[in-house]
């Protein structure tokens, strides 16, 4: 009895003994896990998907990672230890992944294996595939490092009194390369009371913001009356604003805002700011002085008075369709010269303020000046002929004209121009006498020739004296004699011979 007893109790204890080491083995088995989570973000700066996957370890001993294949590109883990598990928090490691930005989604698989050689593995029949599916496209975000000018905005400062203006680019950024934007500041000069009448032009300064300048300072000069400043966005050329660029000073017309305060108008495209000054009347100081040259020119000096608070418009014409138009600001003088083939029915004018009419200052031809060098006449007279040396000096009048009158009733004309010299020369005889007359001045010339000339006596009693003088002759004959004598004695010397 007390053997069978022995044997039941063995076979309990055994029993007993299992089924405690296979709850021992089985229990730790069933706590083992892992989890995978992956989060997705797009990086602008590259335009690439940056994925986070998160691995957790729920076991009270660290794990190590392995196998690890990440797709469409390597997951690279910060370490390939998994913590354990902290109380009631999981240990984790993270690893990333950068995936292009137009991707779809990105996967990741594993091993996770523990000390007591327990292991899961992603995927497997208990663990999905841990996969992450991308919304959209990650794009590359451009950094700007500059501004377009249709896009750029601009702060100015404006006095106009003074005609004075600044021009900034708002922001950190200039204008890309290649754009540009013009500013201009004009100031006019506004006379009339209706807004359609013309204004004029006094001056202009324009400049551009552009790559380099993200400032510009704009300075005219302001007309003592009638004055009108505008700021504008915009090339003076622009044909939007209406203003006749050729016509400056003139009857440049411009359109609204010039008009007098509480006018009104349609504006004028691209204005920034505006100032209209006090209603001062408005004139031209303008006078006109003809100076003739010896040479036949003309020097016309045109002169706007200092005190002048609109421009002059001078209208010059002369002959030969000689037209010039001549516009100076206050002070300002311009000498004009008319060449001496244009130099009669000179007109010089000034336009008046709406540029409808012309008031005559100076009308005249050229006239001869006091002071140019004066011709000069000369005679010479030799044994056969007298001749008369006529000059016109160089910067004397243009054209000189002389009359030579001689002999019975007998005369030459003769023309100099300036610098221009000429010989006349008459056949000599006694009694001769040349009357020069040069614009009304009279110069008598008479044939006068040297004494040692001989002259064919009156009547022809006496026959020319021809031939050699006897003198001459006689002195010739007596050298030659002694020459040959001198010959004749040589030659007998040589021929005499010496006995001892």
């Amino acid at each position: 009895m007390k053997r069978t007893l022995r044997r039941l109790g063995a076979v309990v204890g055994a029993a007993l003994i299992g089924t405690v080491a296979t709850f021992a083995l089985a229990s730790p088995a069933s706590a083992h896990d892992s989890a995978v989570k992956p989060k997705a973000e797009c990086d602008s700066a590259t335009g690439n998907w940056i994925v986070t996957w998160t691995v957790d370890n729920d076991w009270r001993t660290a794990a190590t990672l392995s196998d690890v294949k990440g797709a469409p590109s390597d997951v690279v883990f910060d370490a390939l230890s998994v913590p354990a598990r902290s109380g009631k928090q999981n240990g984790s490691v993270a690893g990333r992944q950068t995936v292009p930005g137009t991707a779809k989604d990105a996967t990741l698989g594993l091993k996770v294996s523990w000390p007591d050689k327990y292991s899961v593995t992603f995927p497997d029949r208990k663990h999905k595939q841990p996969k992450i599916t991308f919304d959209g496209v990650c794009k590359k975000k451009t950094v700007p490092t500059c501004v377009k000018a249709s896009k750029a905005q601009y702060s100015h400062t404006f006095d106009g009194p003074k005609g004075l203006a600044t021009v900034t680019l708002k922001g950190n950024l200039p204008l890309c390369e290649g754009d540009k934007q013009p500013f201009t500041l004009i100031s006019f000069v506004s006379p009339a009371d209706s807004p359609d009448d013309p204004s004029f032009v006094f001056d202009v300064d324009g400049k551009f913001i552009d790559p380099t300048h993200k400032s510009v300072s704009l300075s005219v000069k302001v007309p003592a009356c009638m004055v009108e400043v505008l700021l504008i966005s915009a090339e003076l050329t622009n044909p939007e604003l209406g203003i006749d660029v050729s016509a400056q000073g003139t009857n440049a017309k411009v359109g609204a805002p010039l008009t007098k305060k509480g006018g009104k108008g349609k504006p004028l495209p691209y204005l920034l700011d505006h100032y209209s000054g006090p209603d001062t009347a408005c004139a031209a100081v303008p006078s006109v002085n003809a100076l003739p040259a010896c040479d036949g020119s003309v020097a016309l000096t045109l002169m706007n008075g200092e005190d002048a608070t609109l421009d002059a418009v001078f209208v010059v014409t002369a002959a030969g369709g000689y037209a010039e138009n001549v516009t100076l600001k206050a002070g300002e003088v311009k000498v004009l010269t008319i060449p001496a083939a244009k130099a009669t029915g000179i007109k010089a004018g000034v336009k008046s303020a709406d540029g409808k009419s012309t008031k005559e200052l100076y009308a005249g031809d050229w006239t001869a000046p006091r002071d140019c060098a004066a011709p000069t006449v000369a005679g010479t007279s030799d044994c056969k002929n007298l001749t008369i040396t006529l000059t016109n000096p160089v910067g004397g009048l243009p054209s000189v004209t002389a009359t030579v009158e001689y002999g019975d009733k007998k005369s030459e004309v003769v023309k100099l121009a300036a610098g221009e010299k000429k010989d006349l020369v008459l056949a000599g005889t006694a009694g001769l006498t040349a009357t020069v007359t040069i614009d009304e001045k009279v110069t008598n010339l008479a044939y006068s020739p040297d004494a040692s000339c001989t002259a064919t006596k009156p009547g022809g009693g006496d026959l020319p004296v021809t031939g050699a003088s006897i003198g001459v002759a006689t002195g010739v004959a007596a050298l030659l004699l002694a020459v040959g004598g001198f010959l004749f004695v040589s030659a007998r010397r040589r021929r005499t011979t010496f006995t001892a």
